[in-house]
């Protein structure tokens, strides 16, 4: 009789990791603050006065360089061409070479994008440069998560997938320090020290992965059983016992059996996307509501400001994080990458699709919606909330191979969280627990 879950005694957070899986998990997640690096430079540099006479065109009536709005729509739009091919790219390469050969493929794009940025004379180098550094964000969009889930243990997988987020956010917090200091410098020099740091970054990346181990579950699709049970030894010896790190391989190999023999492609389909906030969908909606008020008073235009300040902290704690740790854990093994990638260009096309919007909807010329905006983003917030009430399942404190289990089961969506497999005899018949 073989054992699907291991039921292993409750540990806290930290006991999970022994040197090795903090270190990897670590320096994933540093690899996460460049995203967020990207952002705040090329949001804050386009303000330098440095950068408008590079780049911009002198008004004659101003007297001072702008850049154009033509000029500014393509350096913040078409990167995102660069994005979709980094999403598409990470994951093909991802599949074929292995996690940590990706990552490494993913820094040289990185660095390329560094040198062409900084040595920007010309308007056209500087879309390109960006839209390649966009190239190295879709591949860690498409590989960090998915690397993490399959790196870390059950209990503290929503944890370390959730810092995407948050790597993101400190990214903005420290470029947007480092581009104030240096915007009191003369000179090029004040917008080329942020956009020269995209080196530093992927340098360290690009050496340290290789004491990343390899991804057990991707050894393991490759037929390589050997060397995953070594890299799952490196990544739990010392935090879990022998018994412990056996009866998670045993699992995780009975598991990729059993969904490749009984799994579809039409999976790729099935819970791949979740998570929302309440709280988000509220100040959206009152948002919209206060938008409604004829010449707004200055209490009525201050509680439009808090509402957009209470989305974004709801969106940065709830479905930000939420929604990278629901698409990487939710997928079967060997539909993990197609799945994710899935999301991701899907998400990246929402991003193109509303960037390119919001001038429309906001301004006079146009829509002229002001906040009323709220009225829209927070409908679809309200349909976001009934998917994820009525088709997200709950995985906290399961393993992936357990999830993958409950999906081959049937288990309704609503007994997720308190159903677990139990032992699966010879014959293949399952038993399930609630």
């Amino acid at each position: 009789m073989s054992q699907l879950s291991s039921g292993a005694r409750p540990r806290g957070m930290l006991s999970c990791f022994n040197g090795r899986l903090l270190y990897s998990c670590a320096l994933i997640a540093f690899s996460q603050v460049n995203f967020g690096m990207d952002q705040s430079a090329f949001s804050n540099t386009q303000a330098m006065t440095a950068f408008k006479e590079m780049f911009g065109t002198y008004n004659e009536v101003t007297g001072a360089y702008a850049l154009d709005t033509v000029y500014l729509s393509l350096l913040n739009s078409i990167n995102y061409v660069g994005f979709v091919f980094g999403v598409v790219t990470g994951n093909l390469l991802s599949r074929r070479l292995g996690r940590r050969k990706t990552l490494f493929i993913m820094c040289f794009w990185a660095i390329l994008a560094a040198i062409i940025l900084i040595t920007s004379r010309h308007r056209a180098q500087m879309i390109v440069g960006r839209t390649i550094a966009y190239v190295y964000i879709g591949m860690e969009l498409a590989l960090v998560p998915v690397l993490q889930s399959e790196l870390v243990p059950a209990e503290v997988r929503g944890l370390v997938v959730g810092t995407y987020q948050s790597g993101l956010l400190f990214g903005q917090l420290i470029m947007a320090i480092i581009c104030r200091g240096t915007s009191e410098l003369e000179g090029h020099s004040s917008w080329r020290i942020p956009l020269g740091l995209f080196f530093v970054i992927p340098s360290i990346l690009a050496v340290g992965i290789w004491w990343i181990p390899e991804s057990p579950r991707w050894l393991l699709t490759r037929d390589r059983s050997e060397e995953a049970r070594e890299s799952l030894k490196l990544l739990r010896q010392g935090a879990y016992t022998e018994e412990e790190i056996q009866a998670e391989f045993n699992e995780i190999q009975i598991s990729l059996e059993r969904v490749t023999e009984s799994g579809s492609f039409k999976e790729l389909f099935q819970g791949s996307f979740g998570g929302s906030d309440g709280k988000s969908t509220g100040a959206l909606m009152t948002m919209g509501g206060l938008g409604t008020v004829t010449n707004p008073s200055t209490r009525v235009r201050n509680g439009i400001v808090a509402m957009t300040t209470i989305f974004n902290t709801g969106f940065c704690l709830g479905w930000a994080p939420l929604s990278h740790v629901v698409s990487a854990e939710i997928p079967t093994t060997r539909l993990r990458d197609l799945t994710y990638a899935l999301g991701s260009s899907f998400n990246v096309v929402i991003q193109f699709t509303i960037s390119f919007s919001i001038p429309y909807l906001l301004n006079a010329s146009y829509a002229n919606l002001g906040s009323k905006v709220g009225f829209i983003f927070g409908s679809t917030s309200v349909l976001a909330c009934i998917f994820a009430w009525f088709c997200v399942p709950e995985c906290s404190g399961k393993s992936l191979e357990e999830i993958d289990e409950l999906f081959l089961q049937g288990v309704p969506i609503g007994k997720f969280g308190t159903t677990k497999p139990v032992e699966r005899v010879e014959d293949g018949e399952d038993g399930l627990k609630e």
